[in-house]
């Protein structure tokens, strides 16, 4: 409901399904905790990063905050009182050390209407997406007001949902227009900066859950973090497969790149995939978005576990299982650029030895691909000191932990007929949620 002024009393009634976690929001200006008498409430602290159980009825909600609510069975939550109509600015903190939240806050829909994300809301020192969790997938999913994209069917916020935003600098601030509210039929989950010509959608699924992820490309992107574009990695449940792409130690829902349209003078372009999930279950992952790239880009997809190679040009879909003992980075994505393919005769030739020969860290692990037999792979710092060797395991992935410090490194492979100097990774530690 969108009402035009202020002080108008209605009820509103949210559904709270059975059986999994939702995060609510009061749409009223007076509102306490005993609307959820029957149910388990909890209120998320950013400062210490901890979820703390709220159990007295007379505790009040505060207008504009998220909690989270979990019913054993259906019930319905009925908000009584004057609803909310002004611009609303909830409490944000950023706290960035060890053992707190790392900005991470727990907003919500503080209006008896739905509410879209978008590039009117006045703010500082957040990231431009927004994470709602959705209990039929079992996942977080994402909305950029820049680019008008994510995970999401788009950027509306249903009555009474509580969502993250993410803080990334001190003094973080947020303003909920009340211009912003929309009718909309978007279920309770369960103006463009940037246009997105070239992506490409992951999605996997599970016999009940399911996860996705996209890559981006556009020339306002970097290979860092982007506050601007990307989206961090939140696991939903357990019981869900999670999937998502690694770069530069992040784990990434939404992973900008620079286009690809532009780049010259490179053959290849890797993006490592991560996939956890539940093990004895088949699951269905499937690409989208091949015709949104450049004709000269052939994209394979390696799955590591398997060591198998797919040609996304023919196939858009393919069956996966997972076991415990499973690598965390499954897959890689291979971006070949056929436009400097000096085998123009031979394009599998070309395609087959961009796949060997690349090495990528991620954490304090290192992933070196190579087709040379009974080698040693080598780790020199830049001084060209020796920090690590190790005979190859005659696998075409090798997977190596050299604990050494956080750094640049280049890794060479040296054969029995020739050495390879493979290009220097970044390894660092790791402080992912």
């Amino acid at each position: 409901m969108i009402h035009p002024s202020v002080g108008i009393a209605g009820t509103v009634e949210a559904f709270i399904p059975s059986g999994a976690w939702h995060f609510a929001s009061s749409p009223i200006q007076t509102a306490y905790s005993g609307v959820f008498t029957g149910n388990y409430l909890i209120e998320w602290s950013e400062a210490d990063s901890t979820w703390t159980f709220i159990e007295p009825t007379n505790v009040p909600l505060n207008t504009g905050q998220g909690y989270g609510v979990w019913a054993d069975v259906n019930d319905v939550a009925e908000f009584k009182g004057a609803l909310n109509y002004n611009d609303i600015s909830p409490t944000l903190t950023f706290n960035d050390n060890a053992g707190e939240g790392h900005g991470w806050n727990m907003i919500g829909n503080p209006y008896p209407s739905a509410l879209n994300w978008n590039t009117n809301w006045t703010d500082s020192n957040i990231d431009h997406t927004i994470y709602l969790y959705d209990a039929s997938a079992g996942n977080y999913k994402t909305w950029n007001r820049n680019t008008s994209s994510g995970t999401a069917s788009n950027g509306d916020i249903p009555v009474g949902q509580g969502f993250w935003v993410k803080a990334n600098a001190a003094s973080p601030s947020v303003t909920i227009p009340n211009t912003e509210r929309v009718h909309s039929n978007q279920d309770f989950y369960k103006n463009l900066d940037v246009v997105i010509e070239e992506q490409l959608t992951l999605t996997v699924e599970g016999e009940t859950y399911s996860d996705a992820m996209l890559l981006q490309f556009h020339n306002n992107a970097t290979t860092e973090f982007d506050s601007d574009f990307d989206a961090y990695k939140i696991t939903g449940t357990n019981e869900a497969p999670h999937l998502y792409s690694v770069q530069n130690g992040n784990k990434y829902m939404v992973n900008a790149n620079p286009a690809l349209s532009g780049t010259t003078n490179q053959k290849y372009h890797s993006i490592p995939v991560g996939f956890q999930a539940l093990p004895n279950q088949v699951y269905t992952l499937s690409i989208d978005g091949m015709k949104s790239l450049p004709a000269f880009i052939t994209v394979i997809l390696e799955d590591m576990k398997e060591n198998v190679v797919y040609n996304l040009d023919n196939t858009n879909q393919i069956k996966i299982t997972y076991s415990e003992n499973d690598p965390e980075i499954r897959f890689m994505l291979h971006f070949v650029f056929t436009q400097n393919d000096p085998y123009k005769e031979d394009r599998q030739s070309f395609i087959e030895r961009s796949l060997l020969n690349n090495v990528f860290a991620y954490g304090q692990k290192v992933y070196v691909a190579t087709e040379q037999q009974d080698a040693i792979i080598q780790i020199s710092n830049l001084s060209g000191q020796i920090v690590y060797s190790e005979k190859s395991n005659n696998q075409i992935l090798q997977i190596i932990e050299p604990k050494v410090e956080s750094g640049l490194y280049v890794v060479s492979v040296i054969g029995n007929q020739h050495k390879s100097t493979l290009r220097s990774g970044l390894i660092r530690k790791s402080f992912l949620t």
